[in-house]
């Protein structure tokens, strides 16, 4: 690799992480209140027993406690996992769905053309509200960012993964 790449590596590098720092500062600025009742889940299963892993989820509380679980089949649970996310982190997620309009989202998207697959759910509890999204085999555009913004700040191996996360075939909505 001659120098000029390296320099450009290095470029790109140090500019992401800038970026990277320059986001945490601006949403720290902005200060979002997160409501002390803030509850996000995210959970995902297969709709037929294929998957080995039979339901993952996260549940992030506005202390910034993340519980990661997940169960096997026949197996049982995987051991369940807490982690502590930073306040940062709870306002970026809480950010989201304010940004995507959560709370003005379906009950439930489906695919109907499609009989297998699995289901992914979003539930949100905020300023004594509770709100509940679940999708089917189709791609929820406003639900995905929040999906990713979750999982963006757990560790990769804990993540709930969803087709519909995967596969760009899937149909696709907005909200």
């Amino acid at each position: 690799m001659g120098i000029a790449t390296r320099w450009r590596w290095i470029m790109v590098i140090g500019v992401v992480a800038f970026a990277l720092g320059c986001s945490d500062t601006l949403m720290a600025q902005r200060s979002t209140t997160v409501p002390t009742d803030f509850t996000i889940k995210l959970q995902s299963a297969p709709l037929h027993q294929v998957n080995p892993l039979q339901q993952e989820s996260i549940v992030i509380r506005a202390d910034g406690v993340a519980v990661l679980s997940a169960r096997r089949g026949d197996d049982g649970e995987l051991p369940e996992r807490q982690i502590s996310l930073s306040a940062v982190d709870v306002e970026a997620i809480f950010d989201a769905v304010e940004r995507v309009g959560f709370f003005t989202l379906e009950g439930q998207y489906k695919d109907p053309d499609i009989i297998d697959g699995d289901y992914a759910l979003i539930e949100v509890t905020a300023n004594g509200k509770t709100h509940t999204v679940r999708t089917e085999n189709i791609r929820v555009v406003d639900f995905d960012i929040l999906a990713l913004t979750v999982n963006a700040r757990v560790p990769f191996e804990r993540q709930v993964i969803y087709n519909a996360l995967l596969d760009n075939d899937y149909k696709k909505v907005e909200r």
